[in-house]
């Protein structure tokens, strides 16, 4: 399928009952990259949607919703991780996988192995017109804020990093073509293919 048939596919076979509008909103990714500083996202509290990554739900536990890709981390029994994040998280739950409980999104483009990334095509699906990514360092495989994942999580390595970076690259354009805002107010990060500031300033 085309990419540029790829939006309105996914809302073809999305569920209409709980797709959120959030037409020419801002939406902050929430992502668990080492130099996450979760005071600067806690600037985001009111002033904008955010999607948490991964562990992320569990220090922005007011988020507008939750994405992880991978089912094993949903089943993940582990403090912070899906089990906890079921019974927990009051937003909306997404993934791509197929998972009880939470809705599924299936997006036909080049999604490049990270959740973040996932997440910026979710966002734009349900309408933003500005994305600012926070968390997103793509320089210290197998870090997060929250340490190393625990087995059998698997870890990422310097080649997913690469191949993370290299998406992140390809897909700028596409989110300039659609209309879509995106700035990276990452810390410490070697995602070079947005414009950089710090989220207070922006948000």
């Amino acid at each position: 399928m085309c990419k540029d048939c790829a939006r309105e596919w996914v809302r073809q076979s999305s569920a209409p009952f709980w797709w959120p509008d959030w037409a020419g909103k801002t939406v902050v990714i929430a992502a668990t990259g080492p130099s996450q500083d979760w005071a600067e996202v806690e600037k985001a509290n009111g002033k904008a949607e955010v999607i948490a990554i991964n562990n992320a739900w569990a220090s922005v536990p007011w988020a507008s919703a939750l994405y992880a890709c991978d089912k094993k981390w949903w089943n993940c029994r582990d403090a912070g991780y899906g089990v906890d994040a079921l019974a927990q998280f009051a937003g909306l739950k997404i993934t791509q996988s197929e998972v009880d409980g939470v809705h599924k999104v299936i997006y036909q483009i080049e999604w490049g192995g990270t959740s973040a990334l996932h997440a910026m095509f979710v966002a734009e699906a349900f309408g933003a017109k500005r994305i600012l990514l926070t968390g997103v360092d793509c320089k210290n495989p197998a870090q997060h804020s929250h340490g190393k994942h625990p087995l059998p999580l698997a870890q990422s390595t310097d080649l997913a990093v690469a191949s993370w970076l290299s998406s992140f690259t390809a897909n700028a354009p596409l989110f300039r073509d659609r209309g879509v805002e995106v700035i990276n107010c990452t810390i410490d990060t070697a995602v070079d293919a947005f414009p950089r500031a710090m989220i207070g300033d922006v948000i």
